[in-house]
């Protein structure tokens, strides 16, 4: 700590006879308006792709036109996807059946259990198979729900206000995950960037 106390009492001296820039201060008249270069865009903008493969059934909107939120702005061919859903619908079909069997058998399985008419292993078996029956209609279940899903991105959709400011397929064209469709803005939100 004394060193340091000495090293300050040695270096202040020398900063105070250092020469400093010196700059002299006076008011001046700006003017109102100034000029800058600078690039319009919008502060909602984006490109609408693919979600699900198939070809372009129906193109709704087209370049410039003005597109309110949640329109249908494209269609794919959606048969697939449909076979997919009738698929999913006819599983959970079968397994709610069955469900309401192995629930039956389980009921009549507890009362003789309760009558000491069957074994434990075979009370155990018809809880077993009622178990395996709700996992599977719940199996179904989701299946059938990712089934509604894939049939709804068939119908792509603007998912917000705005501009159509390009398209980037043409009707029958082929697209799977990702491709690129649309892109718009929101005109109504604008920022000018400038240096």
């Amino acid at each position: 700590m004394k060193t340091l106390f000495w090293l300050l009492l040695l270096v202040s001296p020398l900063a105070l006879g250092a020469d400093l820039a010196t700059v002299a201060v006076r008011m001046t008249t700006l003017p109102l308006e100034r000029y800058f270069d600078g690039t319009v865009e919008a502060v909602h903008m984006s490109t609408v792709s693919a979600e699900t493969s198939g070809r372009v059934q129906e193109i709704l909107v087209d370049v410039g036109d003005k597109v309110p939120a949640g329109t249908v702005i494209l269609r794919l061919v959606s048969t697939e996807q449909r076979q997919q859903l009738n698929q999913a619908e006819a599983a959970r079909t079968e397994a709610r059946a069955n469900l309401d069997v192995e629930s039956n058998n389980y009921q009549r399985a507890r009362e003789l259990l309760d009558r000491k008419l069957i074994s434990k292993s075979d009370f155990d078996r018809a809880q077993g198979n009622y178990n395996t029956a709700k996992a599977r209609l719940a199996s179904a279940e989701a299946a059938l729900k990712s089934a509604r899903q894939r049939l709804s991105y068939t119908e792509v959709r603007a998912p917000y206000g705005g501009v159509v400011s390009a398209r980037h397929v043409e009707l029958g064209e082929a697209v799977t995950p990702g491709t690129p469709l649309m892109s718009g803005f929101d005109p109504d939100s604008l920022r000018v960037e400038t240096d």
